[in-house]
């Protein structure tokens, strides 16, 4: 962890100019984020979160993330999710390139009364979630309780929107 983190602060060095490792060390909002992501990554060894935490603390030390307060709010919710999540959060952004993907491979799927459910597109997405109903529907849950999506459920017919996710989402996402 600390040294892919170290990798990345050499890479910030090369693209921005006058960044210094040392200036962070002075930075409490790059300290407590640093610590928070650090905590989150210990509990971990799934790939995709730590690539998440990475990301967030990259952002932090570039200038780039959103304020304090949604740092905080953004890394609880990657400690709290699985990768799951982050997967289904990034499906819901590009929520009309899968729709259309789906529509594509069910012609017959398109009606005037709304076509398939979210859980139909989902399962043709991520095959492997075909006999775990439940679990999509937690996740989708999960992603709305938290503010991120915009839709509360997979048995819905797919809302005509481009993306599903809220603008907290995206932003989620960005960090």
């Amino acid at each position: 962890w600390l040294r892919q983190l170290a990798e990345e602060f050499d890479a910030l060095k090369r693209k921005i100019d006058g960044f210094t490792v040392d200036s962070l060390v002075n930075n409490p909002e790059f300290v407590s984020a640093t610590l928070k992501a650090s905590q989150a990554a210990l509990k971990t060894h799934r790939k995709e979160k730590l690539d998440a935490l990475r990301n967030a603390v990259v952002n932090v030390a570039a200038g780039t993330a959103p304020n304090e307060d949604k740092q905080a709010i953004f890394l609880n919710l990657v400690d709290q999710f699985t990768p799951l999540h982050l997967q289904f959060l990034k499906f819901q952004q590009d929520a009309s390139k899968h729709l259309e993907a789906y529509f594509d491979a069910h012609p017959g799927g398109r009606s005037p009364h709304g076509g398939p459910a979210i859980f139909a597109v989902v399962q043709s997405h991520f095959p492997q979630l075909t006999a775990d109903p439940p679990l999509i529907h937690s996740i989708f849950r999960d992603l709305h309780a938290s503010g991120l999506s915009g839709v509360e459920g997979a048995m819905q017919p797919p809302p005509p929107w481009e993306r599903w996710t809220k603008h907290l989402g995206d932003e989620f996402l960005k960090f």
